[in-house]
């Protein structure tokens, strides 16, 4: 976890030269593109409880074999669908 809550503080953040301190890219959504889920997912911000079940409860899933095919499925199929995290 990178310490911060939200893209505008990422952006905010001191980029010297284009990269931060952790030397990671102020950009990781172009960067990254082929693996980048959402801001969410990249800076590790995730639902309240209620929420976050909310929208798993949404996702119609019938077992527990099925929610956990979905967690282990690729990061680029789970862009396409609605997931835990903030944006």
């Amino acid at each position: 976890w990178m310490g911060f809550g939200s893209k505008e503080e990422w952006y905010a953040y001191e980029f010297e030269g284009g990269r931060g301190a952790y030397q990671l890219p102020k950009d990781p959504d172009v960067v990254y593109a082929e693996e980048f889920v959402d801001w969410g997912d990249w800076l590790g911000l995730m639902l309240p409880f209620e929420e976050a079940r909310e929208k798993a409860r949404s996702l119609g899933f019938k077992t527990q074999e099925e929610y956990a095919d979905y967690v282990l499925a690729p990061q680029r199929e789970k862009q396409s669908q609605d997931w835990a995290f903030a944006s």
